[in-house]
């Protein structure tokens, strides 16, 4: 946690490096059970990848990232 916040306050919510983190983080909470934890996080991630889409950034990538945030966590995903 400590090291996203130190990419947050480096980069920048919006920047793909922070948005990278905040997805990992948050699938480690999803894979600990910690759905509560988890879900703001990814949708944190998810209105800053669509923010950036209306900024004008290159559609094929923002779509590459938010189908990546809608991947399942793993054998232990629970939806």
């Amino acid at each position: 946690r400590e090291d996203l916040e130190a990419c947050r306050a480096t980069l920048g919510d919006r920047h793909p490096d922070t948005l990278t983190s905040i997805n990992n983080m948050a699938l480690l909470l999803q894979n600990q059970g910690k759905l509560t934890e988890a879900e703001p996080l990814l949708r944190a991630a998810l209105q800053s990848q669509h923010q950036r889409a209306r900024d004008g950034e290159r559609r094929d990538a923002i779509a590459l990232r938010i189908q990546r945030l809608a991947l399942p966590a793993g054998p232990h995903d629970p939806r």
